[in-house]
């Protein structure tokens, strides 16, 4: 994986979970100076927890699509092909058709 990628996923999952955190604290504190009638810490505590809030959106839709990038660019993880059945060689190396004695016979 390239390193911004990895750098970018790492940043993401760290603002994913502690800014939530932080917007909880600002609103708190926005709350708790709206009821000692501080109007202006109010309104300034409002304002920085919206803010943060849109960073956050941000960082959610920015690591979800780095991720996805992520998953695409993984070289060598393709899906094995399986076998059916019928197709399977005997360890003599002769298939299972009608003149191995296998398969479908048509019936004369």
């Amino acid at each position: 994986m390239n390193r911004v990628v990895r750098q970018v996923l790492v940043w993401g999952v760290i603002a994913s979970l502690l800014l939530p955190i932080a917007i909880m604290v600002v609103a708190g504190l926005g709350a708790l100076l709206g009821s000692l009638g501080d109007a202006a810490g109010l309104r300034g505590c409002t304002r920085v927890s919206l803010v943060l809030a849109a960073i956050w959106l941000t960082g959610v839709f920015a690591t979800a699509v780095t991720a996805g990038i992520a998953a695409i660019e993984r070289p060598g993880r393709r899906r094995r092909r399986h076998r059916r059945p019928g197709r399977r060689r005997n360890r003599s190396g002769a298939g299972n058709g009608p003149e191995a004695g296998g398969g479908h016979r048509d019936a004369d």
